[in-house]
């Protein structure tokens, strides 16, 4: 992640200083979201790669870009693989790179025409404008055919989501506050904290740092310099652009299932450094010392320093640091431990396929290290039905004879299984203090509600 940040940064022209800077920045968990993504969730910082990657590509590529030049095609035959590979991983990897880089590249176009002596003439078509957009567009084109295998191809044999990611359904008025809490979340702010507490004072920090990065992009897009590059200036109006997009995403999509995943793991602190890192030169300059811009400037630095030190003390599980884990509705230290014995018993019994409600497999899979595939299952409780949900699973598993297959039900899902149609088709064979194991006798799948 650090070399493809390096990457992005140097092929955008800006300086080895800040380059080292901003990389630095990037390991800082200023949020326990964005912390989370870097410690325990690789999967989303193969995007953060594959953005950095693409845009600083299509930089380099778009200095010297010719189809009469053998060099732009060693440029564009990487450029394609990835974002064919990323498209791949489906829609959020259009939403992450290729989204906010059209727009910004439209809307610095749209800017300068705006601001033309000769608004006739539209820059976006211009020939220094087309070298950026056309191999930004022939990398979209890659990552959609990409998405469609994805969608008509790999989704038939693996369910990655339980909600379609591109249906549109808007968020609830009642909710639209949720979207600017999980803005300023990743900034590090949070809810449910005294203001006058060390945690309350570091989370209105937050609001400062989350505001004078959206304005200060704004300005980039509307006063950018001259003297700047077009790729410079694509990647100070990125920001912008990207919470443009996450923001209309979740307003169109919101309501289509838990759209705080979007919101809390969307990823716009990176682009918010990048910002960060470009006003340190302005704000070096021998200006007053009170000046409003160097003061918000050296606020926001300080709420991503102090931000960073709090959360990696609350990971630590340091009490003075100790705050909500906003953003997800599982949390469970001491997951692991309770999940040893459980763990050991079906793999010294050799029992390698079973069900269980999400956050119980993916654990059980993650430290058998794949040994146990786990068949995931929504239950409820009011109506005793247990149903398939599709979410992080292989439906083939689902295809599997259920000989010498396993149900894992915790503690509190006790009265749900044993009212479930199902339960009369198991029996006990391990139970603990967290856990319950019974083992499937001929399971009629047809009572599994699809």
């Amino acid at each position: 992640m650090i070399l493809g940040y390096s990457y992005m940064l140097k092929k955008t022209d800006f300086q080895w200083q800040n380059i080292w800077i901003g990389s630095a920045m990037l390991l800082l968990p200023a949020s326990v979201t964005y912390g989370r993504v870097i410690l325990y969730h690789s999967h989303y910082i193969v995007h953060l790669c594959l953005a950095f990657f693409i845009i600083g590509t299509i930089a380099e590529t778009a200095k010297e870009f010719s189809f009469k030049k053998a060099g732009t095609y060693l440029r564009l035959a990487p450029l394609m693989f990835f974002s064919f590979a990323g498209g791949l991983a489906g829609v959020r990897h259009l939403m992450v790179i290729f989204a906010p880089l059209i727009l910004s590249i439209v809307s610095f176009c749209f800017v300068e025409d705006f601001k033309s002596d000769n608004p006739q003439t539209a820059s976006l078509l211009s020939a220094h404008k087309l070298q950026f957009l056309l191999p930004s567009v022939l990398a979209l084109t890659a990552s959609l055919a990409g998405v469609v295998i994805n969608s008509s191809v790999l989704q038939n044999y693996f369910s990655f989501s339980q909600h379609s990611d591109t249906s549109l359904d808007p968020l609830n008025f009642s909710q639209l506050s949720e979207v600017l809490f999980g803005f300023f979340h990743q900034f590090g702010y949070r809810k449910y904290l005294s203001m006058l507490s060390l945690m309350g004072i570091l989370s209105l920090l937050a609001l400062v740092a989350g505001s004078y990065c959206l304005i200060s992009s704004i300005k980039r897009v509307i006063h950018h310099k001259k003297e700047d590059s077009l790729a410079n200036a694509i990647i100070h109006a990125f920001f912008l652009c990207f919470t443009v997009v996450m923001f209309a995403l979740f307003l169109l999509t919101g309501s289509s299932g838990k759209y705080y995943y979007g919101l809390y793991l969307s990823l716009c602190y990176p682009w918010a450094i990048t910002l960060v890192i470009s006003d340190r030169t302005a704000c070096k300059e021998k200006i007053h010392p009170l000046n409003v811009k160097r003061i918000f400037y050296w606020v926001t630095v300080a709420c991503f320093v102090f931000n960073a030190f709090a959360n990696i003390g609350f990971f630590f599980g340091v009490e003075a640091f100790d705050q909500p884990y906003e953003g997800l509705g599982y949390q469970n230290k001491e997951c692991v431990s309770e999940k040893e014995a459980t763990v050991a018993f079906l793999c010294e019994n050799n029992y390698t396929v079973g069900y269980s409600t999400y956050w119980n497999g993916n654990v059980m899979t993650e430290m058998s290290d794949g040994k146990i595939q786990m068949i995931n299952l929504l239950m409820d409780p009011e109506t005793g039905n247990i149903s398939y949900y599709d979410w992080l699973t292989s439906l083939y598993l689902r295809e599997l004879s259920t000989e010498n297959q396993f149900i894992l039900i915790s503690q509190d899902e006790v009265d749900a299984f044993t009212a479930s149609e199902i339960f009369i088709f198991c029996t006990p064979i391990y139970e603990d203090a967290y856990h319950h194991i019974y083992r499937i006798n001929g399971l009629d799948k047809t009572l599994l509600y699809w």
